[in-house]
């Protein structure tokens, strides 16, 4: 296989910073003092890169090895607490009252301060022994007899003989997640008279222009602008455009949330424009 010679340059270049990155981390950990402070350090195992319950050169180096490449960050705590509720245990409730007495005919109060009445209750009783159970049958049992966005009220019935004391907990329940599709943001016209769109925001990671001639002409190249002015991609249309010009098109743009606006140097011609983002 030929390589260019901008790709060899590349790669002992890339290869010249990870050496000089391990050289200088060996020789600062070499020339460090070792002070009885400095001696014990406390483990954290976000550090320790190959999960060999130490930190050390081998944690380093495969960092140094990864120097320069980009990609999707991992929120690791949102990961744990996924691999926490894929265990066969409950998360802990949002509110729990703990055990409270409660008497025949009393209705019972209890601040959850949650902010929504979008919640998964669980009460859970005790009888005059001591028992946990959940007994509700006729004339025995608690109820809810309300729910908002910061309190429950609960009530015993008059002739319930098990439910002495009572246990409230609570758990809120999550957004349900919905798939990602694609959304129209706005639509307009441009033309020779006017070939600068106005400024429209994109929500999403990704977002994409569509465009269909109502009057055929010529136009060559359609440039991507962020609010500021600055071009973040330029199309060249030549080859499709310029000899097809009565062809639909579509076109993905790969940048994050924010204002963008499109121009498009046209001669001669209408063009419809939509824009659509993916979230």
């Amino acid at each position: 296989m030929v390589l260019k010679r901008e790709e060899v340059i590349f790669v002992n270049g890339k290869q010249l910073v990870m050496a000089t990155l391990i050289s200088a981390i060996l020789l600062t950990i070499a020339f460090t003092p070792i002070s009885t402070e400095q001696s014990v350090r406390d483990y954290d195992p976000w550090y320790d890169i190959n999960d060999d319950g130490k930190i050390d050169i081998r944690d380093v180096a495969g960092v140094a090895i990864k120097f320069g490449s980009e990609g999707i960050p991992i929120n690791k705590t949102a990961l744990l607490e996924t691999l926490k509720n894929q265990s066969r245990w409950l998360p802990t409730p949002a509110y729990d009252s703990g055990w409270i007495s409660i008497e025949p005919t009393q209705f019972l109060t209890f601040s959850h301060n949650l902010g929504t009445p979008e919640v998964f209750v669980y009460l859970l009783g005790k009888n005059e022994s001591g028992a946990i159970h959940q007994l509700t049958h006729e004339m025995n049992g608690v109820q809810i007899v309300n729910l908002d966005n910061l309190n429950i009220t609960i009530w015993r019935h008059g002739l319930d003989r098990f439910w002495y004391q009572v246990r409230v907990m609570i758990w809120k329940i999550g957004e349900p997640t919905q798939s990602k599709t694609w959304h129209y943001v706005t639509s307009f016209t441009l033309s020779s008279d006017n070939h600068v769109s106005p400024l429209f925001f994109i929500q999403g990671e990704k977002w994409r222009i569509k465009w269909e001639p109502t009057v055929v002409g010529v136009w060559y190249a359609l440039m991507i602008f962020d609010e500021n002015g600055y071009v973040i991609d330029n199309l060249d249309l030549t080859q499709v455009v310029y000899r097809h010009p009565d062809a639909k098109g579509i076109y993905y743009v790969y940048q994050g949330e924010g204002d963008y606006y499109i121009e498009a140097p046209i001669q001669n011609a209408n063009i419809n424009f939509t824009i659509e983002s993916y979230h």
